[in-house]
């Protein structure tokens, strides 16, 4: 379910790097780094 959630966020950040390109980028990056972080801790 988890990983059902990250790829989803993965697809909404797809489309909110074509409104606003490398800097979305660089942050959806870390989040999607820190949501996997978080899975694993728990």
């Amino acid at each position: 379910m988890l990983t059902f959630k990250v790829k989803k966020d993965i697809t909404t950040t797809k489309s909110l790097k074509n409104d606003k390109k490398t800097h979305t980028h660089s942050i959806s990056s870390y989040d999607i780094r820190y949501k996997l972080e978080e899975s694993h801790r728990q």
